[in-house]
């Protein structure tokens, strides 16, 4: 029998270690890549489902079974296009295959978010009205607005009426001044007077005609000069000039601003006053622009004031401003109300209600049931059974009890959501890219590498293969 040596135990130690040192490292670094391959599906996964990089699923190969119907926005599902690109916001967008439902339908909404009690109210029709009440201040109506001043250069003298606010009444004195072209005024007519009402025989018709226009023209100068007929009819009583001469109020009012003290002389144009008749007033509101078809000139108003909270004053618009404000973006419109008993002060706060403007009929919904991303308004329609519809709406005029004018989007009796938050808005979103996601040869090629036929990526809680699919729990 032919022998064979024995195996030498070291060699064979040796070889068995070496096996084993080699196993030892090929298992965890095959266990390693797995794990990195495993996470950076998941990178994937949460960016192909983000709103804001969701466009990722756009770069991935789009698999040859699937027939893409069009692409359309992450961000805004009413945006399509019927070849690839980006989309306002500079997003790529994702394509939605065939067969498979729309980020426009309708979605699931998460039980946590649920139990946030989201209340529903219904699409109405009716009448459509628009009542404007906006706060404001009395002042002085503009045309009621006077100055004063003299025409002749003179001294003040006795000045009754020197001060701010005070009362005045039209034919009232204000003061008295002395000026020399006023007594020469005086001497020229009494000696008109005199000429013309003499009984000199030997003066023939034209010249007692020219006598009679002196006369009326020194009458005339003096009354031009603010000196009235009842006072040139006094001096030709008198029949001697006045050293000083009192000037009356040509109007009802307030003095607003003076500028008279005794003994001052003043130039002829000067101003001394500045008077308000406020038996009318002004009153300006300020309007919003989306409320510009809602004012019109003549429209009834009223007025109220918690100064008097037992009266209201009847007016109207008489006035629309030709430019808006620059700051505010408002409209100034001017509103005018009378004021017999002088009750309504400038600069008294006021509250003034438009009389209400009817448009017709139409669709509406409180302000708060959609939300406005700045660019467009989104309401919720509820059909029921947990489910909701992100809608993209136009809307209109603003009416009263806090609604809105609904132009497009909605049908009169479905139900939306009042006060939907962002949340909700992120995740019907989410569920919008997520439902178009589909496999593509990259998934494929992940699975492949770590040996994962089935696709479930080494886990098990079915949240990567629930995502490919584009499941939306």
């Amino acid at each position: 029998m032919e022998s064979h040596p024995a195996p030498d135990p070291r060699t064979t130690d040796d070889t068995s270690g070496e096996s084993a040192t080699r196993s030892g490292t090929d298992g965890p670094a095959t266990r390693s890549l797995g794990w990195i391959v495993f996470l950076a599906a998941i990178v994937i996964g949460i960016l192909a489902g983000s709103p804001i990089v969701g466009g990722l699923q756009a770069l991935l190969p789009a698999p040859r079974d699937r027939e893409i119907l069009y692409w359309t926005s992450p961000s805004n599902p009413q945006e399509r296009s019927d070849k690839p690109g980006k989309n306002a916001m500079g997003m790529p967008l994702v394509p939605v295959y065939k067969g498979i439902p729309g980020p426009t339908g309708p979605h699931r909404i998460d039980p946590v978010l649920q139990e946030r009690s989201f209340w529903t109210v219904p699409v109405t029709k009716g009448p459509l009205v628009r009542t404007i009440k906006a706060p404001a201040t009395i002042h002085p109506a503009e045309p009621l607005i006077q100055e004063y001043s003299l025409k002749v250069g003179a001294w003040l003298e006795q000045v009754p009426v020197d001060y701010t606010g005070q009362q005045v009444k039209k034919g009232e004195p204000l003061f008295s001044a002395y000026s020399p072209d006023l007594v020469a005024g005086q001497r020229e007519l009494l000696l008109s007077a005199k000429a013309a009402g003499g009984e000199n025989t030997r003066v023939d018709d034209v010249v007692a005609a020219q006598m009679k226009q002196n006369l009326s023209n020194s009458k005339q100068r003096l009354r031009y000069w603010d000196i009235t007929q009842d006072q040139i009819d006094a001096i030709l009583q008198e029949g001697k000039p006045r050293k000083a001469i009192a000037f009356v109020s040509p109007t009802n009012g307030y003095v607003l601003d003076q500028s008279t003290k005794e003994g001052d002389y003043h130039e002829a144009g000067e101003r001394l006053y500045r008077f308000a008749d406020l038996s009318t007033v002004w009153v300006d509101i300020y309007i919003s622009a989306q409320d510009l078809d809602h004012v019109k000139v003549g429209q009834e108003a009223t007025l109220a004031t918690p100064s008097f909270p037992d009266r209201t004053w009847k007016g109207k618009v008489t006035y629309r401003y030709p430019e808006l404000e620059p700051v505010s973006r408002t409209l100034r419109v001017r509103l005018e109300f009378a004021n017999p008993d002088n009750v309504l002060k400038p600069g008294l706060f006021v509250t003034v209600v438009l009389a209400p403007d009817r448009f017709g009929e139409g669709l509406s919904i409180p302000l708060n049931g959609f939300i406005d991303t700045g660019t467009r308004r989104i309401a919720y329609v509820s059909p029921g059974g947990g489910m909701i519809e992100p809608r993209e709406i136009q809307t209109g005029s603003l009416l009263d009890e806090e609604r809105v004018v609904v132009r497009s989007g909605l049908s009169e009796g479905e139900a939306i959501i009042v006060d939907p938050t962002y949340l909700l808005d992120a995740e019907v979103r989410l569920r919008a890219v997520n439902r178009n996601f589909v496999p593509s040869p990259l998934w494929r090629e992940l699975d492949e590498m770590t040996n994962d036929p089935k696709g479930t990526m080494g886990g098990k809680s079915g949240s990567m293969p629930a995502m490919r699919k584009g499941a939306a729990k």
